[in-house]
């Protein structure tokens, strides 16, 4: 009820409702010129990104055809070197396990090297800590 006591005025009737054909007939051309569109600004994108690579001049290529856009980059990434490959998992673990020992040959404290070729035999003689003589023994302090 409004504030006047009238009942709200109905609500405005609604447009039929179109068959889902006639609204796909509709939206089918939309739908391709935003496709087409999206198609287009990638080429451009691309376009720009090929040129200077491929050492061409943009000022004078801005009329190429989609195909030669196409072409030169196929023609490019044919040319670029492959990525080096990624290391074995175990090559990596192994790499991993030597840095952790020579950063254990760092904090542990120096140990003679007999003891060192024992307990760690896989860090290199460069890292492996150098035997030193212990501190002299001070008495220990008490205060009672």
């Amino acid at each position: 009820m409004s504030p006047t006591g009238s009942p709200p005025p109905p609500p405005p009737p609604r447009p039929p409702r179109r068959p889902a054909a006639e609204m796909r007939k509709t939206l089918k051309p939309l739908l391709e010129k935003r496709r087409r569109a999206r198609i287009n600004e990638s080429l451009n994108q691309l376009k720009a990104l090929i040129l200077p690579l491929v050492g061409k001049d943009s000022s004078r290529c801005s009329k190429l055809e989609k195909a030669d856009i196409l072409e030169m980059t196929v023609q490019f990434l044919k040319e670029v070197p492959a990525a080096p490959s990624a290391p074995e998992p175990s090559e990596s673990f192994r790499a991993g396990y030597r840095a952790c020992l020579a950063r254990l040959g760092t904090l542990l404290p120096p140990l003679p090297p007999p003891a060192a070729r024992r307990h760690l035999p896989e860090l290199p003689p460069a890292t492996c800590p150098k035997a030193t003589p212990p501190p002299p023994a001070t008495p220990l302090w008490r205060p009672w």
